[in-house]
């Protein structure tokens, strides 16, 4: 992610990891949560956007 090179080990337990997370119900309730408050934060920040525009317009 951050342009670092990870041994095949690394990867492989990371992929584990992974699994194992997706596999959680908690974990993918979880990420769902946090990906639907992400969108509704962006819906925010388009609204106050344009919101600004108008006025200065």
């Amino acid at each position: 992610m951050a342009g670092l090179e990870l041994s095949k080990e690394k990867q492989e337990k990371l992929k584990e990891m992974e699994t194992t997370c997706i596999r959680n119900r908690q974990v993918l309730l979880s990420n769902e949560a946090n990906s639907k408050f992400q969108e509704f934060m962006e819906q925010i920040t388009a609204n106050i956007k344009n919101r600004i525009k108008s006025i200065d317009t």
